[in-house]
């Protein structure tokens, strides 16, 4: 099942499968479809962009090659950043800065997987699927705290 949700990041889509949030990203299209699951991601997303959500407890599941880099980003806390060489470092993929970029361009649970806490380390925000502006509006977001 598949639901959109207009962010001020931009309409973001939401896929679940079997229960479990598989995917948050952008996109252009329209959806519509309700589960319990669904309904809760996007409540829980508005809350956060509401600033009165700092963690997400729906159920949702991370894959693929690079699952275990996403684990590790996970557990970036909300208004925390992380450098992409540390990033590497904690992953066990030490000196595979650039990688990190990349695995994090493929990132298919957007603000679930919090690709945007990764910054350089001159503190410089480098680059996000989303651009440079929805890394900072997200990063300033964060920094403003819950009310």
């Amino acid at each position: 099942m598949i639901t959109s949700l207009e962010t001020p990041i931009g309409n973001l889509k939401i896929v679940e499968m079997n229960d479990q949030i598989v995917e948050i990203s952008r996109c252009d299209e329209i959806y519509h479809d309700h589960c319990d699951v669904l309904d809760e991601c996007v409540k829980q997303l508005l809350e956060y962009f509401d600033k009165k959500r700092t963690i997400f407890t729906f159920p949702y599941h991370i894959e693929g090659k690079y699952a275990n880099v996403y684990q590790e980003l996970v557990k970036v806390e909300y208004g925390k950043t992380i450098s992409y060489k540390q990033l590497a470092i904690n992953s066990n993929n030490a000196g595979k800065n650039r990688l990190m970029g990349h695995i994090m361009h493929c990132n298919k649970l957007l603000l679930v997987v919090p690709c945007h806490r990764v910054i350089n380390s001159n503190g410089s925000l480098g680059g996000f699927g989303l651009g440079v502006d929805a890394k900072a509006y997200l990063l300033a977001l964060e920094k403003k705290g819950v009310f």
